[in-house]
């Protein structure tokens, strides 16, 4: 989107790297207004959980991938 911000493409990021990013975001050692906003809302155990989250979609496209054979990542 010219001019403005957009939302940031997770796909294929590593749930680690996701979670550092948040903390990054809360602590002030990036900036994006709208990240920081998002970032200040969460605590340390739904940061967490975000980055859980991103791992268990994953491992539930590789498992549907397998069951129809082909791979979904």
């Amino acid at each position: 989107m010219p001019g403005g911000e957009s939302w940031p493409c997770l796909a294929g990021l590593n749930a680690d790297y996701i979670v550092k990013q948040l903390h990054d975001f809360k602590e002030g050692h990036r900036q994006s207004a709208s990240m920081m906003s998002f970032a200040n809302m969460l605590d340390d155990s739904q940061i967490a959980e975000r980055g859980g989250w991103k791992n268990k979609k994953a491992q539930a496209l590789h498992a549907l991938g397998a069951v129809v054979g082909v791979s979904a990542i």
